[in-house]
Order: structure tokens, then C-alpha cells, then sequence
């Protein structure tokens, strides 16, 4: 994937998807003649009412071990927007500046719950490296359920 700034400044991969979590950007994707082949909608930020209620939920940046308080964080999208993941609280955590460029450079993935565990968290990270990418396989490629039929 290659994307360019409006004065067409190219931009990696990684900093598209981490300008996503944080900024309104129109996606124009362009066929390999320049041709327009897709016109997104702008991708929208969590909204206020969102925000005030991931505070309240997470309290602080949900990495572990980090202490940063609530009013240091920025809601993070688990499931990265461009890949499809929806602007929803069940679908975000909170996270401090230095772990979500982290979770970003790690390719990090968590799980979102709706009801608190025995610690009070909702929010459990895999600190597995690229456990984003094994767990984006899996819901683009989930296991058949069905079982094979007898020979």
C-alpha cells in the first residue's frame, strides 16, 4: 500500500494506519492508469460521548504496567479502521502516546470486553508480536466448523 500527502509527500504503510486512528482523512484510491477506483468516506474520530465513556471505562492507558492517567491517552481503534474495524467503544481502548506508536511498530492486538475482569480491566493486550496480523487472519480466514464427512 502506498499513500501520499496532498503536496505528495509518499507515506509508509505504518503511518497511514497510525494517521488513522487520529486524524479525519479522505482515502482516494487510484488504479494503476490514475484512474479513481474508490472515493471513502472520511474517517471519523471517536466522538465526544465515545471519548467520555472510554475514560470512565478504562481510566488510564490500558498497556500494561503503564500508569499514565485517563486525560493522557487517545482512543485507539483494536481493529484498525482501514482494515475494516468499526468506530465503536467495543471495538477501542485507551492508550498513552508511547504505547500506541508501541502497539502500532509491535502490530499488537486486544481483547475488548464488556464486563470487567477480576482486575477491573476490559482491555487485555497480546504482547505477542504481530498477534494484529494473526488475529485479522483469522477473521478474514475463519476456521470451518463443519466437520469433513465420513469416507
Amino acid at each position: 500500500m502506498l499513500a501520499t500527502t496532498a503536496d505528495g509527500t509518499l507515506l509508509t504503510p505504518e503511518n497511514v494506519r497510525r494517521l488513522g486512528c487520529d486524524a479525519a482523512l479522505l482515502v482516494h484510491l487510484l488504479g494503476t492508469r490514475g484512474e479513481p477506483l474508490t472515493l471513502t468516506r472520511i474517517l471519523r474520530l471517536f466522538t465526544r460521548g465515545q471519548r467520555r465513556h472510554l475514560l470512565l471505562r478504562d481510566r488510564g492507558c490500558t498497556y500494561p504496567g503503564c500508569t499514565a492517567p485517563a486525560a493522557w491517552t487517545r482512543a485507539h481503534h483494536v481493529h484498525d479502521w482501514a482494515d475494516g474495524g468499526p468506530t465503536d467503544i467495543t471495538n477501542a481502548a485507551l492508550l498513552c502516546e508511547r504505547h500506541h506508536t508501541l502497539v502500532h511498530r509491535r502490530r499488537l492486538w486486544a481483547t475488548v470486553r464488556e464486563h470487567p475482569d477480576d482486575h477491573g480491566t476490559h482491555v487485555t493486550w497480546d504482547l505477542t508480536p504481530h498477534s494484529y496480523d494473526r488475529h485479522l487472519d483469522t477473521l478474514r480466514h475463519p476456521p470451518d466448523d463443519r466437520a469433513s464427512p465420513a469416507a
